[in-house]
């Protein structure tokens, strides 16, 4: 067979030569450090959510965050202790806000679906690009141009047009969870809270990043000591006693309430030490789309235009923020 050259041959070296000369699958992913934490953050979060609603309903919100914060005690075990000997009195700070703020998240998220819906919550408390965006370009000086913030507006509106909020979106069909109390109110300034909660939480964690100064490890066992005080002061408060799960299956969820849990926090604080607060924020949002789908395939509850509409909106602007961050 002749060796000249060939048109099929030539495809074939070129190809080759572009195997040779490209970069590896481990500096791809690492000139982007942030990306691989967000995605389990995402998935975890979703997840946690979804939970946390089970369990709460199941045993109560106190009892819930709880069962999550002993869990995030294991975090202890892996405290970089000799960089703990160096932070000074703004690392303690940031770390008990931090906390703190975590334990309040998902105390006040818990306890807001008792008053009001589950739609009308999750508008709330996960619309934290916008305030997060904001106050980090105030306080920690990230920078935020015009596409920013039109991209956090069009995922804000997919946030509202997935939830459906009743007060923009009255709904007069039958809706599988359980009906409001007679005081939304109370239900909007608890989901508020969460979400200024969450939100300081971020940005405490975020300014660890800036000084060089974030342990994941470390944000995990004081959202843990916060949260074990919080749900006892909570229930002391409510003279409630400690309700256990009543079978096998209220047991699992439970139990995997803290995996994912302590799984979630610990990715979305690793995250923040490479990526802007802007970025992290909005790629969280991907939780929502991802809670409805586990609605349509094992509820069978089913997608209208408006949810439609917003899952694209959260997607399109999420892909289209993390192409922006690709190209600075």
């Amino acid at each position: 067979m002749s060796l000249e050259a060939t048109p099929s041959r030539n495809v074939l070296l070129n190809v080759l030569n572009n195997l040779r000369t490209m970069e590896p699958i481990s500096s791809l992913i690492n000139c982007r450090e942030g990306s691989l934490w967000i995605a389990m953050a995402v998935v975890l979060q979703a997840g946690q959510i979804l939970l946390i609603s089970e369990v709460t309903h199941s045993i109560g919100a106190f009892e819930a965050s709880f069962v999550r914060s002993s869990f995030l005690l294991c975090t202890l075990l892996f405290i970089s202790w000799r960089n703990s000997e160096t932070y000074g009195f703004i690392e303690l700070v940031n770390y008990i806000l931090t906390g703190l703020g975590d334990s309040l998240y998902i105390v006040l998220a818990a306890l807001a679906s008792n008053y009001i819906w589950v739609g009308d919550c999750s508008a709330i408390v996960l619309n934290q690009p916008i305030p997060s965006a904001i106050l980090a370009c105030i306080i920690l000086g990230e920078a935020m141009d015009k596409t920013d913030s039109v991209l956090v507006f069009l995922n804000a509106c997919g946030l509202v047009l997935v939830s459906k909020p009743s007060f923009l979106f009255p709904q007069s069909d039958e809706i599988a969870e359980p009906p409001p109390t007679t005081q939304p109110f109370v239900g909007i300034l608890l989901a508020s809270g969460s979400l200024a909660s969450t939100v300081t939480a971020t940005l405490s964690t975020r300014s660890l990043a800036y000084r060089n100064t974030e342990d994941p490890f470390l944000i995990g066992t004081m959202a843990a000591l916060h949260g074990i005080v919080l749900s006892c002061l909570g229930l002391v408060i409510t003279s409630s006693s400690f309700t256990l799960p009543h079978n096998a299956s209220e047991w699992l969820l439970t139990l995997l309430l803290g995996i994912c849990g302590t799984g979630a926090l610990c990715c979305y604080a690793k995250s923040l030490e490479s990526e802007e607060v802007l970025t992290v924020t909005v790629f969280m949002t991907l939780g929502i789309p991802l809670n409805h789908m586990f609605d349509l395939i094992f509820l069978d509850r089913e997608i209208d235009w408006w949810k439609l509409g917003g899952i694209v909106l959260i997607i399109a602007s999420t892909f289209a923020m993390y192409i922006k961050s690709k190209l600075r």
